[in-house]
């Protein structure tokens, strides 16, 4: 006859594979936070008094971010964690407002944020807050198949010429899997 204790152990370790097969799956997971700027230079030249519509679409490369880029093969998820923005380099001879911008993502253009009013002048680092789920779902499973993804940046400027240099910073929280 057996010991209850050896069968008390045996069955433990049979629960304890049987239900723990997560934590062996992340074992060799490593998590990591990133930055992946994207740049926007807005030059509009021509002098309006009326606003102007603004449209610009860049792509974003996670994998011009070198600590992603070393994991490219073994990435498991990338999800946007939040979004920031920097104007620099501001010229108008006259006060500026850009007015109903939206961020979107994807060829679906879903949006990421809206904002409604910025007075434009050189500002420093500034975190958008409010970010819309379908956007950053989106974004994350763009980001989940190439590794790039569509940004469009549209409003409306209340007046030109104007010009500016827009640094927006998506940080993402990136897993990989380290021994894959």
């Amino acid at each position: 006859m057996k010991s209850p204790i050896k069968m008390l152990s045996g069955m433990i370790l049979i629960s304890f594979c049987l239900s723990g097969c997560d934590l062996f799956d992340k074992v060799d997971d490593v998590t990591f936070e990133g930055v992946l700027p994207l740049e926007f230079v807005i030059n509009e030249p021509a002098t309006s008094e009326i606003a102007v519509t603004y449209t610009d679409t860049k792509i974003l490369n996670a994998l011009e971010n070198d600590e992603i880029n070393k994991y490219k093969s073994k990435l498991k998820e990338i999800k946007l964690t939040g979004i920031s923005y920097e104007i620099e380099g501001y010229d108008a001879p006259v006060d500026v407002t850009f007015s109903d911008g939206l961020l979107q993502v994807g060829s679906n253009q879903k949006t990421l944020v809206a904002v409604p009013s910025i007075a434009l002048e050189n500002t420093p680092e500034t975190d958008l807050s409010s970010l819309n789920l379908d956007g950053v779902n989106e974004f994350a499973r763009d980001l989940d198949g190439d590794q790039a993804v569509e940004i469009r940046m549209n409003g409306t400027l209340s007046s030109t010429p104007v010009a500016f240099r827009l640094l927006v910073k998506f940080r993402v929280s990136v897993t990989a899997e380290v021994l894959k």
